[in-house]
């Protein structure tokens, strides 16, 4: 499994500022991050590795032969397709499927893709090409999150601890902020959380924070572990701790 998602609002907003960049075999960025005005070529797996830093902040190999390798040791395999609710990420391998010496990766969501391809540079194009339909050899599903309002978390005094992000509908709290808040050892065994030396059970996400990545978990399970009394209000997306926490 993957330490880090995509960053879908991240991943749009890089993508948009990346059309009108043209292909060229071999060409990369200036350096990660790089203003999309000081860019005028990429290549394929150059255009792949800068999308995933913009929006997931790590930094992947380059060369689509390479990056296959890296996905293909940590996520399984799945059918290429319109990627409808999912984003893709599918190479076609050099000397597979009747490809022919220079191998190609992009990613593919709802119906269309997102590339730098020959003749073209950055863009989009329908899912089922034939030049990619027919040829793709592997392909993996992302990780992503979306921009989910996240739930204000106050204390029993109406102060605003903190804004909770959202994953997979549930609140999450960064391990060692909640912590500190009560006063708890907390520790890395992984896959698992250790609050006071004991493991907590349920989701453990790592989430790229400037450049390390930080352990989060689900707020009910820190808040249950911690014997935290509290009420939702689904409608305002506010966690409030009762008096006395």
């Amino acid at each position: 499994m993957l330490p880090w998602q995509v960053d879908l609002t991240k991943f749009d907003d890089r993508f948009k500022a990346l059309l009108g960049v043209k292909y060229k075999l071999g060409a990369k960025d200036p350096y990660l991050g790089a203003p999309s005005s000081q860019i005028e070529y990429l290549d394929c797996s150059g255009f792949t590795r800068d999308e995933i830093y913009s929006a997931a902040g790590v930094v992947i190999p380059d060369g689509s032969y390479i990056q296959r390798e890296y996905f293909e040791k940590v996520l399984s395999p799945v059918p290429y397709g319109p990627a409808q609710n999912d984003l893709l990420i599918f190479f076609l391998t050099a000397g597979v499927n009747g490809v022919g010496s220079v191998g190609h990766v992009g990613f593919a969501r709802n119906g269309v893709t997102y590339e730098c391809y020959g003749g073209h540079g950055v863009g989009s194009r329908p899912w089922n090409t034939p030049v990619l339909k027919d040829h793709v050899h592997k392909a993996f599903r992302l990780p992503f999150k979306t921009a989910v309002k996240g739930y204000s978390l106050f204390a029993s005094d109406e102060h605003l601890m903190k804004v909770l992000p959202v994953y997979d509908g549930h609140a999450y709290v960064a391990a060692r902020t909640w912590a500190d808040w009560f006063k708890q050892q907390v520790a890395w065994d992984a896959p698992k959380v250790l609050l006071n030396g004991n493991p907590l059970d349920g989701d453990v996400k790592l989430i790229p924070e400037n450049g390390r990545n930080v352990a989060y978990i689900p707020f009910t399970t820190a808040a249950a572990f911690t014997g935290v009394s509290y009420v939702v209000d689904n409608a305002k997306h506010e966690i409030r701790l009762k008096p006395g926490m």
